[in-house]
């Protein structure tokens, strides 16, 4: 089952956007070049309000777990440090590794469809 995630972060004071937004262009390219089974992986910068939006979507649990196990972790670091995570939604069937991996970035809320499709 398909996983989708969309995290909400604030960009902390003193922390330059580019900075962020270099840190997320790192994780993105590297999710494109090594995660095939990452069907999407954007974000979103709000520099009025120091906000960074991760949207992801993954074919199921496996290929999260495995972007998140790819992850640079020098890059990931950074973004972690310049940020602080609001919210994490995750969207499909979590398996229990997943869940637990996702505990690193806060305590996610999950939703499992009950309606919809997707197109590709």
């Amino acid at each position: 089952m398909e996983i989708r995630a969309i995290a909400e972060m604030r960009i902390k004071p003193g922390v330059e956007i580019a900075t962020v937004v270099e840190c997320a262009r790192q994780i993105s390219s590297r999710a494109e070049e090594q995660d095939s089974a990452t069907i999407a992986h954007n974000y979103y910068v709000d520099a009025n309000r120091r906000l960074l939006v991760a949207h992801e979507h993954y074919e199921d649990s496996e290929a999260m777990i495995a972007h998140l196990n790819n992850m640079d972790p020098d890059v990931t670091q950074t973004l972690m440090s310049s940020v602080e995570v609001l919210s994490m939604r995750i969207f499909g069937k979590v398996s229990d590794e997943l869940r637990e991996m996702l505990t690193d970035f806060g305590s996610p809320s999950s939703s499992i469809s009950s309606v919809g499709f997707t197109r590709r």
